[in-house]
């Protein structure tokens, strides 16, 4: 028996309603997204190399064998999206599910999450060691990981920041 929540994704990749994100927009994951595309899904492709995602979104391929009729006919109908600012996807899912979700981004002091505006907070000892889990969407050099990682429960890196780090017991990265 299917939980709620499995039987409502089911009756999405049926329907093909589903939002399928496909992270690193290179070889194997552009045509990847194109393909999901293809048989009808939403596509959000996520890249760090904004070159690659104006290239996506203007219908452009920078890899051989990649159908450029078929990527511009998807990004003409809004199938396929490219970003390089997945920290607002990851916050939006988050929301949806029922977290309570604080940010910090010096270089993003106000983001806005559906119909709401969120702003950026300031990083201290309490809000760190009060969060059941910090998540780390982008690595800026102004900030101390050491600190982060030494104040928080646990750290899920998804940028790699912590890698030169020797305390890994509580960091997760993906």
């Amino acid at each position: 028996m299917l939980s709620p929540s499995g039987s409502e994704l089911k009756k999405k990749i049926t329907n093909k309603t589903g939002k399928v994100s496909v992270i690193g927009l290179d070889y194997t994951g552009l045509p990847l997204a194109i393909e999901i595309g293809k048989v009808g899904f939403g596509v959000m492709g996520i890249d760090v190399d904004k070159e690659k995602v104006d290239k996506v979104n203007n219908g452009k391929s920078y890899i051989p064998d990649v159908d450029e009729e078929e990527l511009d006919r998807l990004v003409s109908k809004s199938k396929l999206i490219a970003t390089s600012d997945y920290k607002i996807d990851i916050i939006e899912i988050l929301c949806r599910q029922g977290a309570e979700v604080i940010y910090n981004d010096p270089y993003a002091p106000q983001i806005k999450i559906g119909d709401k505006k969120v702003s950026s907070l300031p990083l201290n000892e309490n809000l760190l060691s009060q969060a059941d889990c910090v998540v780390i969407t982008t690595a800026h050099s102004s900030y101390d990981y050491k600190w982060i990682v030494g104040n928080a429960r646990i750290v899920v890196d998804t940028r790699n920041a912590t890698k030169n780090l020797s305390n890994k017991e509580k960091i997760i990265k993906i």
